[in-house]
């Protein structure tokens, strides 16, 4: 009798084992996957093109901004996606972000509702980088980049119609950041060089430069957004990103380039993976041409670059 219950309780203590070992496998599984390229993570910051046409047809009230230029739009957009091009946000002159009053006004112009959660697309990620910190510097607290760009949104089946934009202008009253934008993620020139005492890093994200920012005690890093982020917006493998990131430090990046929209993309890159991070606005060439320290480097552009679209699989 006794033998038979040690039997019994074998067999169950078994099929636990079993049930435990499918468990921790499924787990691994999940881990190396979330580790691989082209597998999207969905964060704070980021959603997939079949979450959000799940959500448009399930009708959801998510808000979509097309970060495209408005031909672009009008030849065909996700339904209902509000019109907010990353060029108009940009002083072509310096690369630099415009005027934040301009900004402002361009958000609210474009009829942008400050309490919906906004999900922004483009074809260069670049653009839908920037456009996701204005809005968040605007105050806007739950704005994603998506990752696929317009590709990834038409092969996941989004609505789409053709057309100008039909905006509904907002007050500049209606957002939280309409005086200034968020310091936690904006700083502009006199900030920067007024704010010596504040510790900080810079992250420098072009890839050839003769001369950089200086700024006594700040250690700068070289992070170029194909190190984080491929061509069509989908995030590097876990192993990349942290491989570009292990170098910098704890203190706030300050993440700056030859045009805002570069540097939007890698201080995204940084904020989505949980760093402390502030888009520098006003960029290099507008520090260099006010007469503030700068330091020489010797960063040569490399024979060939990669365009950092994904072509199939591999680990970077």
């Amino acid at each position: 009798m006794n033998q038979v219950l040690i039997q019994g309780k074998d067999r169950w203590v078994l099929a636990f084992v079993v049930v435990l070992v499918g468990v921790m496998i499924a787990a691994i599984a999940q881990t190396i996957a979330a580790g691989r390229e082209g597998i999207v993570r969905r964060d704070a910051w980021t959603e997939t093109a079949q979450g959000l046409v799940q959500a448009l047809l399930a009708g959801e009230e998510v808000q979509v901004v097309d970060a495209r230029s408005a031909a672009a739009y009008e030849g065909g957009h996700v339904r209902g996606a509000l019109s907010l091009p990353a060029a108009s946000l940009v002083d072509e002159a310096f690369g630099a972000a415009r005027l934040w009053p301009e900004i402002i006004a361009a958000v609210a112009q474009a009829g942008v509702d400050p309490e919906r959660p906004t999900v922004v697309y483009a074809a260069d990620p670049k653009d839908a980088a920037y456009v996701v910190w204005a809005l968040r510097a605007a105050g806007l607290a739950d704005v994603k980049l998506l990752a696929g760009g317009v590709m990834a949104l038409l092969e996941a089946g989004a609505p789409v119609e053709t057309g100008p934009a039909d905006a509904r202008p907002r007050s500049v009253d209606d957002y939280p950041g309409r005086q200034a934008p968020a310091k936690e993620i904006a700083v502009d020139l006199a900030g920067l060089y007024g704010g010596r005492g504040n510790p900080v890093q810079l992250v420098d994200t072009r890839a050839a430069a003769a001369e950089a920012i200086h700024l006594a005690g700040a250690a700068t890093h070289v992070v170029e957004g194909n190190a984080l982020v491929h061509g069509d917006g989908v995030k590097r493998s876990r192993l990349a990103v942290n491989k570009a990131l292990r170098p910098l430090g704890s203190e706030t990046a300050v993440v700056y380039g030859d045009d805002v929209r570069d540097a939007a993309l890698v201080w995204w890159g940084l904020a989505s993976e949980g760093k402390k991070a502030q888009l520098f606005m006003d960029g290099f060439a507008l520090w260099q041409a006010s007469g503030l320290p700068t330091q020489a480097v010797d960063r040569a552009p490399a024979a060939a670059q990669p365009s950092g679209m994904r072509v199939g699989g591999g680990c970077g």
